[in-house]
């Protein structure tokens, strides 16, 4: 479960990041001209994009370029972020070499920012590389946008960054934290996100091929064109584990830092020659968007009726394999504000499945309750899919979070009146209020641990949030 995210900023403040321009860039080493080869001119049109793309950077005349890529040395517990003031960077082999100046100021801000939103960030020097065992240069993610950068003049300094282990949706709010790094920034940032689509887009793609591979690359294609994030962050889990894909969560990371900016996207070219999609674009931040209601203040009127129908009605149809169910047209009172929000199924009083969300991943609340309906009915790992012979026994239970709130120890806890969210590093559960057989603040905690896989000992910080419960009898 992701750490509770960073509250937004205020509009003056997000009109405040000087934030330039960011972009999509593929990072197959065979689009470099000294490698590719022959090759290089089935990539033509990914090659002239980039060319574009990477003069459209060098107009912007930034001060940083903040680059973002899957590979790299990647933890599983923490974003890693090359932090030196000067280093090497080359293709193993080939005469494409560079001495490189890195913004440590600007690393050290988004270390701060990501962290104190409850985000490790992993500082590193090339010297580290031996004792952590990464490589000693760039990895090729971040090295091929650089050579078409370079190429195009630029000289400005970098901060390289590499993903973690966490899912896309908590990238995206690592995104959201790095507008804080860069609000009142005394110099002018790029932004750009290295990294491939769908891998198995062919019967012979170097990972195997994956019918759905295309489905996936035209909804992400499609999402960054209009730089909606809202459609990215509805990516089901399972569909990507699918596909193959290692660009969508340094793609997520771009859209959350966009979060709160009219801004507009242009996508210069797609293909997919070799198997594995490849997609550059570029995105003008533009200015401050109107705010998004947000759970406060939007729950009065909310029907319980509404709520259990809607959840039932998308339960039932996945099961039954008939159409998904929509998002009411117009939507009933309540269910037009954003919250996360947990969806119960029991049958004769005993879980058969439980999926929420501790913060809205939707447009809606109709819209969060429709996805996390249908993943407690068939994605909970402790229960088998729902069968249709099952739906007429089952009954629904609704918790509609409000925003949740630090506390400093389990003396703030009530586990009838609030649920908790724990963190460690990169680590974080989440235990619903008013369970049966959790009647003290410790027993919430020990359990909201156990389910994160943090230790006895270890640092935690405590969260508590209060629900709106809705219960069919």
């Amino acid at each position: 479960m992701a750490p509770a995210p960073p509250g937004p900023l205020s509009n003056e403040e997000v009109a405040a990041v000087p934030l330039t321009f960011c972009a999509l860039s593929p990072h197959p080493p065979l689009l470099v001209p000294e490698i590719g080869g022959e090759s290089l001119e089935r990539v033509t049109a990914s090659r002239v994009a980039l060319q574009e793309m990477s003069r459209h950077v060098v107009e912007r005349r930034p001060d940083t370029v903040v680059i973002i890529c899957p590979h790299g040395p990647v933890r599983i517990d923490a974003l890693s972020m090359l932090a030196a003031e000067t280093f090497e960077a080359w293709f193993t082999g080939f005469e494409c070499r560079y001495d490189l100046r890195g913004d440590v100021d600007m690393a050290e801000r988004i270390r701060v920012a990501v962290s104190a939103a409850g985000y490790p960030v992993f500082p590193y020097k090339t010297f580290d590389s031996y004792r952590y065992h990464f490589s000693r240069g760039l990895d090729h993610a971040t090295m091929v946008p650089l050579y078409y950068l370079k190429e195009a003049g630029l000289d400005a300094p970098l901060v390289c960054l590499s993903i973690a282990g966490w899912s896309h949706r908590d990238h995206y709010f690592v995104g959201k934290a790095m507008q804080e790094a860069f609000a009142h920034a005394p110099q002018n940032v790029v932004f750009i996100a290295s990294g491939d689509l769908s891998h198995r887009l062919i019967p012979t793609a170097p990972a195997g091929y994956e019918p759905r591979g295309i489905e996936f690359d035209r909804r992400v294609v499609d999402a960054i064109g209009r730089v909606d994030s809202e459609d990215v962050m509805r990516l089901d889990d399972d569909f990507i584990d699918r596909i193959g894909e290692c660009g969508l969560r340094p793609i997520a990371t771009m859209l959350g830092l966009l979060e709160g900016r009219e801004a507009s996207g242009r996508v210069l070219a797609y293909e997919g020659p070799f198997g594995v999609g490849y997609c550059v674009a570029e995105i003008d931040p533009g200015g401050v968007a109107a705010p998004r209601p947000t759970v406060q203040g939007g729950l009065q009127g909310l029907s319980a009726d509404a709520v259990l129908h809607l959840v039932r009605k998308a339960v039932e149809a996945h099961v039954r394999g008939e159409s998904a169910a929509r998002v009411p047209d117009p939507l009933p009172a309540g269910l037009d504000t954003r919250a996360g929000a947990f969806v119960c199924l029991k049958i004769d009083g005993e879980l058969r499945g439980c999926i929420g969300t501790t913060v809205p991943t939707q447009t809606s609340l109709a819209g969060e309750l429709l996805q996390n309906a249908v993943s407690a009915a068939t994605r909970d790992p402790r229960f088998p899919p729902v069968r249709s012979e099952e739906l007429g026994r089952i009954r629904y239970s609704v918790d509609v979070l409000e925003p949740a709130e630090p506390v400093a120890s389990v003396h703030d806890l009530d586990p009838k009146h609030y649920g908790v969210i724990v963190r460690s590093g990169g680590r974080s559960g989440v235990l619903l209020p008013d369970l049966a057989g959790v009647d003290t603040a410790q027993v919430q905690v020990d359990i909201a641990r156990q389910k994160a896989g943090i230790r006895t000992g270890e640092p935690l910080e405590l969260m508590r949030f209060r629900v709106r419960r809705y219960t069919e009898e």
